[in-house]
């Protein structure tokens, strides 16, 4: 088995013409090469962007990570209510037109105008409730990122809908490595909270460039009512929805940092950042190319069910160890990374990884329910998670960062399971057989973490504490998956194999 997305045999090969990256592909082919190279593209920016992140952890103190942590939550909130809902929208419309993205493009650009003044306005109470001088400077630096974000997004959904993810590769890690290495210069020089508002906004800059370079449609000067209103119809719903789950999963550093303090709110970041690594180089990807796959074929109950059976057992095999591993060698790791003063970083970290194991399930039957034109149903279900989140804040406390993640990630199974219930109404989703297929590597992290908390403390200093725990981790894990969950082997070797160029596929004989 060599396909993590992957429709019923007699349907595979259906011809579906594409771009000129690749004249002529079937929607096997097509999902292969985009998962490979956007996987390898958020792989290596995730990379990038922890050692980065690191570094500057290392330079300079948590409390001014917790500084423009807070600011970035309002920052991006914005643009995940208005600039990734019209991108998605784009993405769904089963026949686009060139007036449809010229449209999207302008859209984009008018929110991210109106967003932009928004911010700006609100830089100053913002900062009167945080108690933060430095707050309103730099909402109204990052502000600007919102601006280029309204600049790119309609050709990111362009990108994605006509399946051009080699054109999107590396932009993203390019502008992280040059946006972080003058971050940490500046760093150096002693400019602490400058270095961290230059990283991101050089970063936002960067990578419009090079997105603008590498896409071959550019915008024209018109604007359709009529098609900005069907946009609409979905990026409404859809922005609602990513808003809400935006605010779910960012929230929590903005409520710390204002219980708290910066500092505790920096602890907080750096936990998440860790965390959230792993989640966007392994995750983001398989979503990016499962929305429009998903949507192409829900029309066909079984090339549905079969294609949610064999992400799923993909997704959980390749993620479950990795935020097991994680929640398990938290407190090595932190003073290993980052060093002993973000030490009361590791037990956030341990909850968050522990919880964080059934996020990347749960986000591809988003991508699921998203295909099938239920984007109220997500929507509904993150106000659910967001009102048991505050009710266990309520009754447990939120004075102690740990408590609070506690109560934010805990309703995060509760969700899943009503996800996979709602899919079974939605349509004739195989739930045995997807049961089935998560559970085996899920049985395999059990056995994984058993081993890992049986390796006594070897008073070798955290380096090596952690490349043991890692490497007794990684073993009985992979001897566990073969002897139990061998379907889950072969998909992962399959995605490794998509992802290598084909001459040296054919070289190797892997094609």
């Amino acid at each position: 088995m060599s396909i993590p997305l992957e429709a019923v045999e007699e349907h595979a090969d259906l011809p579906i013409a594409v771009d000129s990256e690749a004249p002529v592909a079937t929607l096997k082919s097509r999902v292969v090469s985009g998962a490979g190279w956007s996987f390898l593209d958020n792989a290596a920016q995730q990379v990038l962007s922890l050692v980065i992140f690191v570094v500057l952890g290392r330079l300079l103190s948590p409390a001014l990570f917790g500084v423009v942590s807070t600011a970035l939550v309002f920052v991006l909130l914005m643009r995940s209510t208005v600039l990734t809902s019209v991108s998605t929208a784009l993405v769904t419309l089963s026949s686009p037109v060139d007036e449809d993205y010229d449209t999207g493009f302008w859209l984009c650009v008018i929110i991210a105008g109106i967003a932009f003044v928004i911010l700006n306005l609100a830089a100053d109470p913002l900062a009167r409730l945080y108690h933060i001088d430095e707050f309103s400077g730099v909402i109204r630096a990052t502000s600007v990122i919102v601006l280029l974000f309204g600049l790119s997004y309609a050709h990111v959904g362009w990108a994605r809908r006509n399946f051009r993810f080699r054109s999107l590769a590396m932009r993203n890690t390019i502008s992280t490595a040059v946006a972080g290495l003058i971050g940490i210069t500046v760093a150096v020089m002693g400019f602490g909270l400058t270095a961290l508002v230059l990283n991101q906004v050089i970063s936002a800059l960067l990578g419009l460039l090079l997105l603008w370079r590498a896409i071959p449609w550019r915008p024209k000067l018109r604007f359709s009512w009529s098609r900005a209103k069907a946009l609409l119809a979905t990026a409404v719903p859809l922005g609602a929805n990513q808003s809400l789950q935006f605010i779910a999963q960012n929230f929590d550093t903005a409520l710390i940092t204002y219980l708290l303090g910066p500092l505790s709110g920096g602890l907080y970041a750096a936990a998440k950042r860790v965390v959230g690594a792993i989640h966007i180089a392994l995750w983001q990807p398989m979503a990016s190319v499962a929305l429009p796959a998903f949507a192409e074929v829900s029309g066909d109950a079984v090339r549905f069910g079969n294609a949610a059976v064999r992400v799923g057992r993909l997704v959980m095999a390749l993620t479950a160890p990795l935020f097991a591993g994680i929640a398990l060698t938290a407190p090595v790791a932190i003073v290993v990374l980052f060093g002993s003063k973000w030490l009361d970083a590791a037990p956030i970290m341990t909850v968050l990884a522990a919880f964080g194991l059934f996020v990347p399930s749960l986000g591809i039957l988003n991508q699921m329910v998203m295909a099938l034109g239920k984007a109220k149903v997500i929507l509904l279900f993150t106000l659910l998670q967001m009102a048991l989140s505050l009710a266990a804040i309520m009754l447990v406390g939120g004075r102690d960062p740990v408590r609070v993640a506690l109560c934010l990630s805990a309703p995060t199974p509760i969700i899943f399971v009503l996800t996979l219930a709602m899919l079974t109404r939605l349509t004739a989703f195989p739930l045995g057989r997807y049961l089935m297929a998560i559970g085996r590597p899920l049985a395999c992290t059990l056995v994984m973490a058993v081993a890992v908390l049986a390796v006594p403390d070897l008073h070798a200093g955290p380096l090596v504490q952690l490349i043991v725990l890692a490497g007794v981790g990684g073993a009985v894990y992979v001897a566990a998956a073969l002897l139990i969950a061998r379907e889950a082997v072969d998909d992962i070797w399959g995605f490794a194999r998509s992802l290598l160029p084909r001459g040296l596929k054919n070289k190797r004989g892997l094609s």
